[in-house]
């Protein structure tokens, strides 16, 4: 329902209220959190000797769940998030010391067009990430572009934001 998560999440919430339906929040839910992080654990289960965790940020859900679990499990692996700089709103809500609200957020990276972090993952966030690092539209469209040339596979904006993230970043 409407153009925007925001709008969507409103519609949900009547919804909810009037069918006396339950409200699950895509990002800022303890269960949700948990279930991403999920994902941290298969990446040190596979890679043992990982040093570095690089992981995209919408409303920071999947960013914490990676963060908390990482930590958990090796304190020592870095989990540095990534933003699109056109939707950077964990970054601005870190600097804020608060959540706050974007003007906008206009990126190609769809799955992370958010305008304000959730509150229980910006804890999260402040907590457990080492680091976040935006990338701008072009450094999107690049790793889309790579992806496709060198791999022949399509991705969403928001599935390359770490690939473009590694062009500003020391690692090999």
């Amino acid at each position: 329902h409407g153009d925007t998560l925001a709008e969507a999440g409103a519609e949900a919430h009547r919804l909810a209220a009037a069918e006396h339906l339950v409200f699950v929040h895509p990002y800022d839910d303890p269960r949700i959190i948990a279930g991403q992080g999920t994902t941290a654990l298969e990446i040190i289960d596979a890679l043992k000797d990982v040093d570095a965790i690089l992981c995209p940020i919408g409303g920071g859900g999947f960013a914490s769940g990676v963060a908390l679990a990482t930590k958990l499990v090796n304190p020592n692996v870095k989990v540095i998030g990534v933003e699109p700089e056109n939707a950077a709103c964990m970054k601005a809500a870190l600097e804020a010391d608060k959540v706050v609200t974007l003007a906008s957020a206009d990126t190609v990276a769809d799955g992370c067009a958010v305008k304000t972090a959730g509150t229980l993952t910006f804890e999260f966030c402040k907590k457990y990430l080492d680091d976040i690092i935006t990338v701008s539209e072009i450094d999107i469209m690049n790793a889309l572009l790579s992806l496709i040339e060198k791999h022949k596979l399509v991705a969403e904006g928001a599935g390359v934001l770490s690939l473009a993230a590694l062009a500003k970043l020391p690692f090999q």
